[in-house]
């Protein structure tokens, strides 16, 4: 994905992955809170964890996501 980004705002993203009962597997989101964490204000929600991340692409994201599908077919 390519963007211009003109003026001083930052685009907002969030990406969520959940599993077919609609839990929550991980999501990466720049939303302004989580303070604490150091790469703020990008972060990763993993289950009730709050995780530093850095600004994520969207293909990142699907290819994690991808790793995710094969290691649960495998186990």
């Amino acid at each position: 994905m390519e963007y211009v980004i003109i003026g001083k705002e930052r685009p907002k993203y969030s990406y969520n992955f959940t599993d077919g009962k609609m839990n929550l597997v991980f999501r990466y989101d720049n939303a302004a809170h989580h303070r604490e964490i150091p790469t703020f204000p990008h972060h990763k929600h993993a289950g009730s964890d709050i995780k530093p991340s850095k600004e994520m692409e969207l293909a990142e994201v699907i290819s994690e996501i991808e790793m995710v599908i094969i290691s649960r077919k495998e186990s």
